[in-house]
């Protein structure tokens, strides 16, 4: 790391190795096999499992600022209040060690690369203390929500394969606690309230933000389960 002053500003210049690979596609049959979402989540397994025995970190936040900060980018009153009631309800979630503590807080498929198998995890810059549910829940989203307009049937399915994929290659890795894949629904639930805001706070709509937006929304305010999949 250097530090460079230019017109009165500090800028931290570093570099690094760039790293092997490609991103994948979400409409690729071949990225989406029941092996990759095992190597998944064995890397996120990999991830809390470093994370469950450190006790550094102190000064990075926790979900209790990202939940903050959302609560004042969020313009719309209706998913604020849904925002505001899941909060409420994690403050009465247990944090223990081996189910919560620093983790990677944005480990969807665009922040990896893959490399004749081995994948990468990129991008840890809202890295912060959370439930390791959280990771969980952030990965699945995303898969489960591209399939929202598929028939219903087809939908659980494709839902059942990944999560369990997922899950088998996690616990090579790492053991969550009991009990806490149970909360599965609402992890999924506050990505995708804080993807809707997210998308909402860029203000970029082009085509695909506009009805993702607006497809979120109507789940929100209507509490939609994000998939009929549990555990």
């Amino acid at each position: 790391v250097e530090c460079v002053e230019e017109e009165g500003q500090s800028w931290a210049v570093t570099t690094t190795l760039k790293a092997p690979g490609r991103h994948l596609n979400y409409r690729d049959p071949e990225d989406f096999k029941p092996t990759f979402f095992q190597r998944w989540g064995e890397l996120i397994g990999q991830i809390h499992a470093l994370a469950a025995q450190y006790t550094g970190g102190k000064a990075i936040n926790s979900w209790v600022e990202e939940h903050a900060l959302f609560s004042t980018w969020c313009a719309d009153e209706a998913v604020g209040e849904k925002w505001r009631q899941l909060g409420d309800h994690l403050r009465t979630l247990p944090t223990p060690p081996d189910a919560f503590g620093l983790i990677h807080n944005d480990p969807h498929v665009d922040n990896m690369l893959v490399d004749d198998g081995q994948l990468t995890m990129l991008d840890f810059d809202v890295c912060d203390h959370h439930w390791f549910m959280t990771d969980i829940g952030i990965a699945l989203f995303h898969p489960f929500w591209e399939q929202r307009h598929a028939a219903p049937r087809v939908r659980l399915a494709v839902a059942e394969m990944m999560a369990t994929n997922f899950m088998e290659g996690y616990q090579r890795a790492y053991t969550l606690p009991g009990g806490w894949l149970g909360r599965l629904h609402t992890f999924l639930k506050y990505r995708q309230i804080l993807f809707f805001i997210a998308l909402g706070h860029e203000g970029v709509m082009n085509d695909w933000a506009k009805y993702t937006v607006r497809d979120l929304r109507e789940a929100i305010v209507n509490d939609i389960p994000v998939t009929e999949f549990t555990f």
